[in-house]
Parts: structure tokens; sequence; C-alpha cells
């Protein structure tokens, strides 16, 4: 059975077990060939590796989904891999002037799924920028967005 991005959203909530079954997915889609299976198991990966703090596999595995998201133009799998790479960045920051660096970054997820009509890429995202200005200590856009987030999980009764 493919992934999809609600599986992809959740691996941070069980992540050895979402890494085991998605370095089973990985294999399974290249000996298949199946690039789009492998890019959403590359940010599954990467996703339970930043839960897991192994942050040197989950730059390479975030680093491969968005490598194989161009190659096949996979604009929800491009989406999911910039907001895996911001959570993977705030554990990486050594301070607030790097983290600062990844508010584009954030923003362009969301951007990206609110233009495809990914309503809860769009909620997840949004609530990644919401850590990520948490993380730089801005108190006011970091509860901001966490409305704005809650407000879309409302609305996705999520």
């Amino acid at each position: 059975m493919p992934l999809n991005l609600d599986q992809v959203f959740a691996a941070g909530d069980f992540a050895e077990a979402a890494l085991e079954n998605a370095l089973r997915r990985q294999d399974d889609c290249l000996a298949t060939g199946d690039k789009k299976g492998r890019a959403m198991a590359l940010i599954t990966s990467a996703e339970a590796l930043v839960a897991l703090g192994r942050l040197k596999e989950a730059q390479t595995a975030v680093a491969q989904a968005k490598t194989v998201c161009s190659e096949i133009s996979f604009e929800e799998g491009r989406a999911a891999a910039l907001n895996t790479s911001v959570k993977l960045q705030i554990k990486l920051a050594s301070d607030d002037e790097e983290l600062v660096e990844f508010v584009d970054t954030a923003t362009d997820a969301i951007r990206r799924f609110h233009e495809i009509g990914h309503r809860k890429g769009e909620a997840v995202s949004t609530l990644t920028l919401s850590r990520l200005y948490l993380a730089m200590h801005r108190a006011e856009p970091a509860v901001k967005y966490a409305k704005t987030a809650h407000a879309l999980f409302v609305e996705l009764r999520d």
C-alpha cells in the first residue's frame, strides 16, 4: 500500500515504526521503479529521523526526497520535503540567526500546499512555521501561526 501525506505527517508520532516501514517502502519502490512512492518513503524517513534525533541521516533523506520530487515534478512531495527540512533546521540551528533563513522556506511550503489545495499540508506547515518562531523566541508570530494552524485543523476535523 502506498504512503500518503497523512502518514508522512504522522511519522514523528510513531517514529520507530514509521522509520522501519518507510525504509521497507524505499526498497520496494526502488525495485519497482515507483519514484513517487520512493519520494514519500524518503520524506517519511526524514520525518521519523528528525523525531528520533538522527539528524545527519534526516538531512540525507530529505535531500534525496527533494531530488526525486524535482525529477518527477511531484508538488505535494516538494512541499512536504520543504516542511520536513524546516523541522530539521529547527533541531540543527545553533542560534536565531540561522533559523531566520528558514522562515521563507516554511512560508514556501505553506504557499505550495495552499496552491495545490492540500489543506492538511497547509495546516501542518503552518504549525511548523509556528514552531520555527517559537524556536526563535518570537512569541507573537508563534501564537499567530499556531492559531491559524489550529483553525485549519478544526476546519478539517483533524
